[in-house]
C-alpha cells in the first residue's frame, strides 16, 4: 500500500522514542480477520475506531496502556514494528504523541490526525503573576485550522491544548476524520463504515445532551484539576477549573508556581482537587490535608482498552461531578 498522510503528522511531533508494549488481544487488540491492520494511539481513539469498524475484517490495536499518560509514555521496538506494519495509524495530533516521532517515518500505510478540523483552544498555563484561571480565552480568532497544515512556522510546541476528545462534539469530528481514512484504505467496506459512523454520531450527540443536562443542574464550585486536560469539556458545558496542579504535564511544579497556587486556593475558596489515575501525586495529598480540600478522581483517557471506554469514561467523569457537587451544594 502506498504511504499517504491524511495530514502532516510528523510535523506535529518533537523528538522522543524509547520503551512500552503493544497490547495482546485480550488487552487492546480486536481481531475480525485478515482485513486492515489499524493502530490507534490512545484508548478514546481505539473506542471511536472500534465503533466504526464493527462488522469488517479488521485487526485493531492500541498503543497506550490503560492508566498510562501520553505525556510520559515511551515506545518499545515491538510497538514501533506494529506501527511500521499498520495499514492505518489513528493519532490525536497536537503534539500529544511525541513518542511517535521516529516510528511515523517508517509507517507504510495511512496516517490520520483525528483532531483535524476541530476548533482549537490555546494552551493556557497557570499565570504566576495573577494566580488564577478567570482569564481563559476561547477566541475564535486564535483557532486557525482552515488551512489544514501544521508546520514549524505556525505550530509551536504546546500552542494548542491537545485533549480535544473530552468533548463529544469534537469526538464526532474525530470519528468523521477516521471514517474518511477507513474509506480510503478499504473502499470495499465503505457502506459499513458510513452506517457505523451514523450510528456513532447519534450516540455522541445523545451523550452531549445527556452530559449538558446533568452538569447544568449542578452548582459547580471552585475546583482544581491535576493538569490542564479539560478545557474542551469545560467549554462545552460551561464550567471552568480555577487552576491545575501541574503547570506542564509530567513535570513537578516550581516553588514559585506552588506559592501562587496556594495563594489562589485561599483567596478563591477552592474546595475540591480532581486527580487522575495516570498520576499518583503526593502533592495533592499534602494540599488536601493542609487546606481541607476534598479529593476526587477524573479520568481523561479511560481505564481500559475497549469499544465502550469512551462512553464509560465520559459518563464516569460526569458521575464524579455529580457526587462531589451535589453533596457540596446539598442537592
Amino acid at each position: 500500500m502506498k504511504k499517504t498522510f491524511i495530514t502532516l503528522a510528523v510535523g506535529l511531533l518533537g523528538l522522543t522514542a524509547c520503551g512500552g508494549d503493544v497490547f495482546k488481544k485480550d488487552e487492546g487488540e480486536k481481531e475480525y480477520g485478515d482485513g486492515l491492520k489499524i493502530v490507534t494511539t490512545i484508548p478514546p481513539l481505539y473506542s471511536l475506531t472500534a465503533h466504526l469498524i464493527e462488522g469488517t475484517n479488521t485487526k485493531l490495536t492500541n498503543i497506550l496502556p490503560p492508566n498510562a499518560s501520553p505525556h510520559t509514555y515511551q515506545l518499545t521496538f515491538e510497538t514501533a514494528r506494529a506501527l511500521a506494519e499498520a495499514d492505518l495509524v489513528v493519532m490525536n495530533g497536537l503534539e500529544l504523541e511525541l513518542f511517535l516521532e521516529r516510528s511515523l517515518h517508517d509507517v507504510k500505510g495511512l496516517v490520520v490526525v483525528a483532531s483535524e478540523g476541530i476548533e482549537l483552544i490555546k494552551d493556557h498555563h497557570y499565570d504566576d503573576h495573577d494566580h488564577h484561571h478567570d482569564d481563559h480565552h476561547y477566541d475564535d480568532h486564535d483557532h486557525h485550522h482552515d488551512d489544514h497544515h501544521y508546520d514549524d512556522h505556525d505550530h509551536h510546541h504546546g500552542e494548542y491544548n491537545p485533549h480535544v476528545w473530552l468533548s463529544p462534539s469534537n469526538a464526532i469530528v474525530m470519528a468523521d476524520n477516521i471514517l474518511i481514512a477507513l474509506m480510503e484504505g478499504d473502499a470495499e467496506n465503505e457502506e459499513i463504515y458510513r452506517r457505523n459512523f451514523e450510528e456513532l454520531r447519534g450516540k455522541l450527540k445523545d451523550l452531549q445532551e445527556e452530559i449538558h443536562a446533568k452538569i447544568s443542574r449542578l452548582e459547580v464550585g471552585h475546583y482544581l484539576v491535576f493538569h490542564d486536560a479539560y478545557p474542551y469539556f469545560e467549554r462545552d458545558f460551561g464550567i471552568r477549573a480555577k487552576a491545575f496542579i501541574e503547570e506542564f504535564p509530567g513535570k513537578e511544579p516550581s516553588a514559585r508556581y506552588l506559592a501562587g497556587l496556594v495563594d489562589m486556593i485561599v483567596e478563591k475558596g477552592v474546595e475540591v482537587i480532581f486527580t487522575e489515575p495516570q498520576f499518583s501525586p503526593k502533592l495533592v495529598e499534602t494540599l488536601a490535608k493542609d487546606y481541607g480540600l476534598r479529593v476526587a478522581e477524573l479520568d481523561p483517557l479511560g481505564s481500559e482498552i475497549s469499544k465502550t471506554v469512551y462512553f464509560d469514561m465520559m459518563r464516569g467523569n460526569v458521575a464524579v461531578f455529580e457526587a462531589i457537587f451535589s453533596i457540596q451544594n446539598g442537592t
